[in-house]
């Protein structure tokens, strides 16, 4: 269905827990560490997936890339992926996340934006951020991204 699947990592990909990965770099910084990537390679490989992402991008301990719409342009950028109008973009390019967050930087550059409830967002989140689908599953999501036929994946008619 989609060309392009952008994942956000924490709460959507794995479950760090609240404030591991921070607690993690806020260390490292103090010792004049600098981590790129926010760990991201490292996690993925701890969780034996990175072999699935043709693009790693994350924010930066420097500042560099702190807002979502940041990092997906950047993913975008990475992956060819930036110059597709609008249109192409929507119906391409899908950005998978648990929060506002993620919704709102799919937003920013016109593509679908995908809500997982199995995150950190509370009630109505994703909704009033307005994705444009919600899982509620993995499962849900796989069937939606492999383009299954009726999948549970519900569009969301407030966005």
């Amino acid at each position: 269905m989609f060309q392009y699947c952008l994942f956000d990592l924490d709460g959507t990909l794995t479950d760090p827990g609240e404030g591991i990965t921070r607690c993690v770099q806020y260390a490292f910084r103090s010792l004049g560490i600098e981590e790129p990537d926010p760990f991201v390679r490292k996690i993925l490989k701890r969780f034996d997936i990175e072999k699935y992402f043709d693009v790693i991008v994350g924010s930066e301990l420097d500042g560099a890339r702190s807002t979502k719409e940041e990092v997906v342009k950047e993913a975008l950028c990475r992956l060819a992926a930036f110059g597709l109008n609008e249109g192409e973009k929507k119906a391409l390019c899908a950005m998978i996340g648990d929060r506002k967050f993620d919704i709102q930087g799919a937003r920013a550059h016109g593509l679908t934006g995908v809500g997982v409830r199995f995150g950190y967002a509370p009630e109505g989140e994703l909704e009033a951020a307005g994705a444009d689908y919600i899982a509620d599953t993995v499962e849900e999501l796989e069937d939606f991204l492999m383009g299954t036929e009726n999948s549970p994946a519900r569009r969301n008619e407030s966005a």
